[in-house]
């Protein structure tokens, strides 16, 4: 994940938050695919099951044997595992939107990919977040905006 992470110049999350996902610490219906090629792994996929919904959390590839499209592989096998768990949508996630320019502003890689799918763009509302505590909420800005600039 961090060659992604890295070509796509977002953040990732402590790797105890991804650990915790897999070790049933949280009950969730959660499925790991994996593409590999001569014994290596060059794409993985996240996704989460609620309800009638296949909801894709995230994937990561390597740079190796890109020329492959090894996230086309892992993509398909999640989404037909969906349709084998009588899912009736499959959820690739946020993407950019012109009318909210500062939500997923840098998402313009990762949003060219899921419309690669077709498929139905639903625009829901912004999202907010809410804290009662002032603090935490200017150091949760100051994070970001740290973070931000370091991958620029």
């Amino acid at each position: 994940m961090l060659e992604t992470s890295e070509r796509g110049k977002f953040s990732l999350h402590p790797y105890s938050y991804y650990e915790s996902l897999f070790k049933n610490e949280v009950d969730l219906d959660l499925e790991l695919f994996i593409t590999k090629y001569e014994n290596e792994i060059l794409a993985i996929n996240v996704v989460f099951y609620f309800g009638n919904v296949a909801n894709w959390v995230f994937g990561a590839s390597s740079d190796k044997y890109r020329q492959l499209n090894p996230t086309y592989l892992a993509q398909w096998q999640s989404i037909l595992t969906a349709q084998e768990k009588k899912c009736t949508s499959y959820s690739f996630g946020g993407v950019y939107n012109s009318d909210y320019p500062h939500i997923y502003k840098d998402y313009s890689k990762i949003t060219d990919y899921k419309k690669r799918y077709g498929g139905k763009y639903l625009n829901y509302s912004e999202s907010y977040i809410l804290t009662i505590d002032k603090m935490a909420t200017f150091f949760y800005h100051g994070r970001k905006k740290i973070k931000s600039f370091l991958h620029s």
